[in-house]
This record gives structure tokens, C-alpha cells and sequence, in this order.
């Protein structure tokens, strides 16, 4: 009788480790998903925190123009000195609720008189009451280092709420009232809830007064099968607590996909490890090498390249293997780079934090890399992934003398952390001597190509530039874009005054469309002399006297314009105030042409000249009379956007209905003379630059450039002529502009200087 390799007991045995196998994989999955579940919802609900500290912050700082907004601060004076309006241009209060509705914040403004009248009430604005009345006001007042209120009970709405706070104050620093811009608690505490997109979650705030959720209050007690995570708020003695649905994470489409990809992988697994057990009887244990080679194969797989000890013994150690392994992949999928290894962005903000709470100094330096697209591009494809590891690898050797971290910041930058009290000095002389020196001394050798490689950097020092993570972040990245605006190999050292530009930068681009609705901008004009210093000419120029920010110079805004569009409804203002002005010319029968100039953004706009026909039309402008000034830029813009047509058409549309051309600042940008052969100019207007050098080769090229100009058929005008020696000079090329006869002035005083009576009008 045969004897049989597979019996009954022999085939139970096969089973049985089969099974154990699946069996034991499962319950190290379900150890690994309650670790990985719990990993991700500390992550979620920092971040979500987090988030929140930064939209109080984005409150405060709203609240804080709003208090500072001059139509506020009348108001309120009108009040306490008894003036009650019947009626209050609310426009700008609704802006701020607009803006404050498209940022996610369902809030209302609440405005308090020092008297405690009962004045109005308009939807989403409470304007009234005194301050002394709120139940918030004695801790307000007691805790002179807060912001915002702790929470309380809205006499109106009868919710929960807190509002984020600030004084009024008059020009003499006094208050005169209280702005408050007021939340409901469960409103905050349901936002909670719709950023927690991993799964579910439900938030539950204990106060002074009570407790509040977004489920029922009972159930934050029954706390099975869910993750519990408790944060406190140490000034107002407030708890938050997020009860997270374990079930709603695990059934997550993202970690389902993966948990049933590791069951199948598993299952392949334990099944190909009983066959081999089952081979191993009949052909003594070789196969057993061969698998436990594949296995070795998988877990390299996952990334972990440790040398396990994967022989026959060691298979009872598989789970916990298996466990660390993956653990440990998914943090470094989510806190390091796959490229060069380094800590990511999100790493940053975990670590930056733990700085700041531990009180810890240091200093921050952001490098990107300069043209690196440029780089890449005009390389091999995949050279510009070497080139960032070779970055990483000088930056590492530079630096390993430091306690220091180095993070890649984003695709093309990297930010160091350098802990330790260090002066500014010590940081610019570090980076120019360590950094930018050594990266210049020694060029990356890439196919037979040295590339050098420069950085637009920016540095910051905490806590000696700002004291919170958000400021010290935007600080930085604002030193970054003035390090990019001048890319010059210096670093950017933070600096106050850089900081106060960009935030007057942000209020003039907050205000400006508020600044033409107001008429808050007005022309003056620059008369344009012959030899004889009779004017022959004059240009238009805008001026703005801001109601918020006083006088704000042209190079101030214009581009700010020109950036958001607005230059097109300013530009046909101005091209309208002129023509009121010239009314008087042709009252008083003066003949005076008068210069205007236009953005490249009005030449490329397809209904330019339609509009501007029609202003001239309606107050009947004789077209020879007007001259539209436009830059070399508009030409040098025109390429990169290809709108050479649209350009081209309104040229020849302007100058056919008899209106000239000027060339302005000519010699400021690439002064091709292309240009001038391209388009027919009737004007050329040297800038100033000519005439700044008085030496006789400038004043030769003066000469050369009016030759060009009478050949072309060209007028000449050259600006910025400051002193009688210059105007000796060069009065013989043509008309004269600048302060060496007069600075721009108001149209009432350009009329005296022609001989216009200021009481004659058309």
C-alpha cells in the first residue's frame, strides 16, 4: 500500500497555520488602524485648533482697522457729544461684513457709546448701548493683556457667544468707544465639526456657565469605540473636547482601499507560507529561504530597509515587524520629503510650535533657489531633482556645526531652523560668508555644465522680530518677496519698515476701489516750456489725498492699480477731469496741449478707445489738443501677453482721429529702437536720466536722439530738468519739463500762469 504524503491530520495542520496566519495578520492590521486612526485624528484636531488661533487672529486684525476707520471714529464722537445722526452711511461697516462672510465668519459688529444710548440697529450691526452694561465688561477690564471676551450669554440672541474685542479711540488717544465683533459658540464649535473631513466628530465646550456641544450633551460621556481629545484654554479656564467616531475614520473610503490591499497582500501570504510549509515535508526546508526572501522583498517595499533576521524562528516576530514597518512609513509619508529626505512643511509646523511653547530663541532663514525653472528646464530631464539633492547635501555639510534643522519648504526652497540666541549681524554674516559665498566659490558640475546657484533669502530672528508663529511666518515670507522684488545675492534681514510698507500696501489695495467711489483723487499739471520758456504744453498727472492715509504718492498706488484693475476705471477718470479742465482753455481761447498718460493695461483693453471717445465727445474735446503719453513697457507687456494687434489697432485708431503719441521715459527701459520704426510716434520724451549726468557725452547722445527724432518726424521733450545749466544746454533739442520751471501744480494755478481768469469758465 502506497503510503500517502497528504492525510487527514496532515491537511488539518496546513489549515490550521493558514488560518493562524490570517488570523494573527488581522489583529496586527486592527493594532496598526486603531494607532494610524488615533495618529491622524491628533493631527486633524491640532490643525483645526490651530486654524482657529488663526482666524481670532485674522478677527483681531479686521476689528482693528475697523476701530481705526475714520468714519467709525466721527460716528462715535457724534455720539458721545450727543449729535445722534437720523441716518449713517453704513457702506463701510457692510463691506466688513462682507469680507468677513466670504472668509467662512458668521459674526456680527456691535458698536458701544461711552453714554449708553440705545442709538440703531441695522442687520448684522448692533450700534448702541454702553459698554459698562455687557456682561463681559469687568473681566475685560481685569485682564487688560486680552482680546477677546470670555464667553457669555447674548442678552439679544440669548446664545452662547464670545466676541473678539477693541477699543475707539479719538486723535487724542482717548476712547471713545467699544467695536465687537461677536460669534456664536456653536457656530465656531459646527465649523469645528465641517473641518474634521476624515470622519466624524462631535465638539462639546465647558465655560463659567455650562457646557455646549453640536450632539447631545449626554453622549460626550459615552466615550466607546471613540477617541477623546481635550484642549484648554489656560486664560479663560476653558475646555474644549473633540469626541471623535473611531468607526467613521476606519470606514474611510482612502483607509479602506489600503486596509483591504494589506488583507489581500496578507492573504497571498499566509497561503503561499503553507504551501511552503507543506513542500518544506518533502524537499527539506529549501523553499523556506526563498520565501522568507520574498518576504524580505515585501517589507523593503514599504520602505523599511532594516536588516530583519527573517529565518524559520523568527516567524512568530512578523506581526510586530510588520507593525513597525508600516508605522513608521506613514510618518514619513507625512512629515519628511521623498526627495531629499528632509522634514516637510507640515513637520515645520508641528516643530515651530514646540519651539515657541518651550520659550526656545532661534532664527529662521528661507532660501529659494534662484531661476530654478530656467535651471531645470534648460537641462536634462530629472536634472533639476539632482540639483536639489546636491543643494540639500552643501546646505547639510555649511551647516552641521549648528543646532540646526534644515526643512524643504516648498518645490524650490529650503528653510533653515537655527536654535540659539543669535543678533542679526551674526545671521547676515553667516549667510554671506557660509551660504551665499560657498555656493559661489563652488558651482555644481551637472553634464559637463557648471551651474552656480544663488538664493533670494530672507531671515527673521525669534523672539526679537515677532512673538507668534502666523506673524513670525507672514514677517518672513513678506522679507522673501522684498528679497525677490531686488534680486540682489543679499539677505533679507527683517525690517520694520519693510513690514509697515506691505501693510500700508494692503490697506491702499483695500481702500483704493472705496477711493474713487469718494473722488478722492485729483489732477495736477506740469507746464511743458520752449527756449523762450513760453508754455506750449502741459501733463496731467493724478494725486491722491487719502481720507485714511493722507497723501499717498503715484508710485505708491499706481501699480496697485495696474495689479488689480482698477487703473481702467481710474484712467478714464482721469481722461474725464481733463476734459472738464479744458473747458476753460476753450473759454479763454488758449491754445494748450495737454498731455495724459495711459497704462499698458487701458492701450491693451479692446474698448479703450471707444470709451474714449466718448468722454471727449460729451464735453466736445478738439482731439489736436490732447497727447496720451505711454511707456515702453506697454510694448515689452504687449509681447509677453501676445496682444500685439489689440495694441497696434488702438494706436492707429488714436492717432487717426488726430490725437498724438508720446514715447515717455524714454531710455528707462530696453529703448529699442524697433519701436520707434514700428509705430509712429509724435513725441519722444527723454527721461531724465539724460540730463541727471552733465557731462558732454549724455548731452552728445541728446543730440544724436533729437537727429532721430527730426528724421522720424518725432517732437522732442526732455524731462527732469532741474537747474538753469541744464536748461542752457539742452533747450536747443526741444520742448523742456521739470521743476526748474515749475513742479506740478493745481489747474487754477496753471490758469494764472496763462493769463486765464479764475472766475472764467465755459
Amino acid at each position: 500500500m502506497k503510503m500517502r504524503f497528504i492525510d487527514k491530520k496532515l491537511l488539518t495542520i496546513i489549515i490550521a497555520l493558514f488560518l493562524s496566519i490570517i488570523v494573527l495578520s488581522q489583529l496586527a492590521l486592527m493594532a496598526i488602524q486603531a494607532e494610524v486612526t488615533e495618529s491622524i485624528s491628533d493631527i486633524y484636531t491640532k490643525d483645526i485648533i490651530d486654524e482657529y488661533q488663526r482666524d481670532l487672529d485674522t478677527l483681531m486684525n479686521i476689528e482693528e482697522n475697523f476701530a481705526n476707520n475714520k468714519i467709525v471714529q466721527d460716528f462715535m464722537l457724534d455720539i458721545n457729544n450727543g449729535k445722534i445722526p437720523s441716518k449713517w452711511d453704513t457702506s463701510y461697516i457692510t463691506e466688513t461684513e462682507n469680507l468677513l462672510l466670504e472668509m467662512g465668519f458668521h459674526t456680527t459688529i456691535s458698536l458701544f457709546s461711552l453714554k449708553g444710548e440705545i442709538l440703531f440697529t441695522e442687520e448684522g450691526l448692533s450700534i448702541g448701548g454702553s459698554v459698562t452694561e455687557e456682561v463681559w465688561y469687568d473681566e475685560m477690564y481685569q485682564r487688560l493683556d486680552a482680546s477677546s471676551t470670555p464667553i457669555y450669554i447674548h442678552p439679544d440672541s440669548g446664545k452662547i457667544t464670545y466676541s473678539v474685542i477693541s477699543a475707539i479711540y479719538d486723535e487724542h488717544d482717548d476712547v471713545i468707544g467699544i467695536v465687537a465683533i461677536n460669534q456664536h459658540i456653536e457656530d465656531v464649535l459646527r465649523s469645528f465639526q465641517e473641518r474634521f473631513t476624515i470622519g466624524h466628530l462631535d465638539v462639546y465646550l465647558e465655560y463659567d456657565y455650562g457646557l455646549i456641544g453640536t450632539a447631545d450633551i449626554q453622549k460626550k460621556l459615552q466615550t466607546k469605540d471613540e477617541f477623546v481629545k481635550t484642549y484648554i484654554n489656560t486664560n479663560d479656564l476653558e475646555k474644549i473636547t473633540f469626541v471623535i467616531d473611531e468607526h467613521s475614520i476606519e470606514t474611510n473610503h482612502f483607509l479602506i482601499g489600503s486596509q483591504i490591499n494589506f488583507t489581500v497582500a496578507i492573504s497571498l501570504y499566509a497561503l503561499v507560507i503553507s504551501i511552503i510549509v507543506l513542500v518544506t515535508i518533502k524537499i527539506i526546508l529549501n523553499p523556506v529561504v526563498t520565501s522568507i526572501n520574498k518576504l524580505k522583498k515585501i517589507i523593503l517595499g514599504l520602505g523599511d530597509d532594516a536588516d530583519y533576521k527573517l529565518g524559520v524562528s523568527y516567524i512568530n516576530d512578523l506581526t510586530l515587524i510588520m507593525e513597525t514597518t508600516i508605522t513608521s512609513r506613514i510618518k514619513e509619508l507625512l512629515y519628511y520629503d521623498s526627495l531629499t529626505n528632509l522634514p516637510n512643511r507640515l513637520y515645520f509646523n508641528r516643530h515651530l510650535s514646540k519651539l515657541i511653547q518651550n520659550e526656545k530663541h532661534f532664527s529662521l532663514i528661507l532660501l529659494d533657489v534662484r531661476n530654478f525653472k530656467a535651471i531645470n528646464d534648460g537641462n536634462i530631464e530629472g536634472s533639476g531633482d539632482t540639483i536639489l539633492i546636491e543643494i540639500v547635501q552643501r546646505l547639510a555639510e555649511i551647516t552641521k556645526h549648528l543646532n540646526r534643522k534644515i526643512v524643504r519648504f516648498g518645490d524650490d526652497e529650503f528653510l533653515i531652523i537655527i536654535e540659539g540666541t543669535y543678533n542679526e549681524n551674526a545671521i547676515i554674516q553667516f549667510y554671506d560668508k557660509r551660504i551665499f559665498n560657498y555656493f559661489k566659490e563652488n558651482p555644481i558640475s551637472l553634464h559637463n555644465k557648471l551651474i552656480t546657484i544663488t538664493f533670494n533669502s530672507a531671515a527673521i530672528i525669534y523672539p526679537l522680530h515677532a512673538d507668534t508663529k502666523t506673524n513670525l511666518l507672514d514677517k518672513l515670507n513678506i522679507m522673501l518677496n522684498k528679497a525677490k522684488m531686488l534680486s540682489r545675492n543679499k539677505l533679507a534681514m527683517f525690517k520694520s519698515e519693510v513690514y509697515q510698507d506691505s501693510l500700508r500696501e494692503n490697506i491702499i489695495k483695500n481702500i483704493l476701489a472705496f477711493a474713487i467711489e469718494q473722488d478722492e483723487f485729483f489732477l495736477t499739471y506740469q507746464p511743458i516750456v520752449d527756449a523762450n520758456q513760453n508754455i506750449k504744453k502741459a501733463e496731467a498727472l493724478i494725486r491722491w489725498n487719502s481720507s485714511t492715509l493722507g497723501f499717498v504718492f503715484p508710485d505708491q498706488f499706481i501699480y496697485i492699480t495696474e495689479q488689480t484693475g482698477l487703473i481702467i476705471e481710474l484712467g478714464f477718470w482721469i481722461l474725464e477731469r481733463a476734459a472738464k479742465d479744458i473747458q476753460d482753455l476753450y473759454a479763454a481761447n488758449v491754445n494748450l496741449q495737454i498731455s495724459i498718460n495711459v497704462s499698458p493695461i487701458q492701450i491693451m483693453s479692446t474698448n479703450f478707445v471707444d470709451r474714449l471717445i466718448e468722454i471727449f465727445e460729451r464735453y466736445n474735446i478738439r482731439y489736436e489738443g490732447i497727447c496720451l503719453e505711454i511707456t515702453e513697457s506697454t510694448f515689452l507687456q504687449n509681447e509677453e501677453l501676445e496682444n500685439g494687434e489689440i495694441v497696434a489697432n488702438n494706436l492707429a485708431r488714436i492717432q487717426d482721429l488726430g490725437i498724438s503719441i508720446a514715447l515717455d521715459d524714454f531710455g528707462t527701459g530696453y529703448s529699442s529702437f524697433n519701436y520707434l520704426n514700428d509705430y509712429h510716434f509724435n513725441v519722444l520724451k527723454l527721461d531724465k536720466l539724460f540730463v541727471n549726468k552733465s557731462n558732454d557725452k549724455q548731452y552728445e547722445i541728446i543730440n544724436s536722439l533729437k537727429n532721430i527724432s527730426d528724421i522720424l518726424g518725432m517732437e522732442m521733450i526732455i524731462e527732469g530738468v532741474e537747474t538753469q545749466e541744464q536748461f542752457d544746454i539742452v533747450k536747443q533739442y526741444g520742448l523742456i519739463q521739470g521743476y526748474y520751471f515749475s513742479k506740478p501744480i493745481l489747474w487754477e494755478e496753471l490758469k494764472k500762469m496763462l493769463g486765464i481768469p479764475s472766475s472764467l469758465q465755459q
